[in-house]
């Protein structure tokens, strides 16, 4: 979020790491074709230019998205701190591809990028939103930001509270518990373009 680093699916892995069990890859083809189907007349991300926000989950993860171009350019750190020592992930969208790293890591690995589903519920399909169980259930406030409020059935079970493409808070269960991520800080700001720049001397890896 990183990604960001979509939030269900970092509350999937989230949880599924918590309980050490490897993701589905079933879940994870569903999730993948959700978003294949999308349209992409728009290929904004998010309705707000730019932007940073930070989550924190039920279990202590945090989640860090600094974003600009209405989210065609990202950077996000997803990690824990353990003993005063940032332990976790990296990733960054650049020109329609998505780089994903270990912090601290020689190699960054590049692929495709595709939007979340949570942040393009409107361009979803009919049939789409039948198949995987995705509707609108209401409106509601979240950190005084007025959201829609999205269900999803499959892959997993969550609900997304979207403001303006921007998820701020989701509850997503894998059968055993229940994961709540929430934004904890939220800016509009004008970010500095140097954090949509890759590191130097990192070796890149196709996906």
């Amino acid at each position: 979020m990183a990604r960001i680093l979509s939030i269900c699916l970092a509350a999937f892995i989230i949880l599924t790491s918590c309980n050490n069990h490897k993701t589905d890859k079933s879940e994870q083809s569903d999730s993948m074709n959700i978003a294949s189907q999308i349209s992409h007349d728009d290929s904004r991300v998010f309705q707000i230019e730019h932007g940073y926000i930070k989550y924190e989950s039920s279990k202590g993860q945090i989640r860090e998205i600094w974003f600009d171009d209405f989210g065609r350019l990202q950077y996000e750190e997803s990690y824990r701190i353990q003993k005063g020592v940032k332990n976790g992930s990296c990733s960054y969208v650049i020109n329609g591809y998505k780089y994903d790293m270990h912090l601290g890591s020689s190699e960054i690995v590049r692929s495709p990028y595709k939007a979340e589903p949570a942040t393009e519920y409107d361009k979803l399909s009919d049939e789409i939103k039948q198949q995987y169980e995705i509707t609108k259930i209401g409106d509601e406030s979240v950190n005084g930001k007025y959201c829609s409020v999205i269900s999803f059935k499959k892959p997993i079970p969550s609900t997304v509270w979207l403001y303006k493409g921007i998820p701020m808070k989701s509850i997503s269960s894998n059968g055993v518990e229940e994961l709540t991520i929430t934004a904890i800080l939220f800016t509009e700001d004008e970010i500095n373009p140097q954090m949509f720049v890759l590191p130097q001397g990192v070796k890149i890896v196709e996906y």
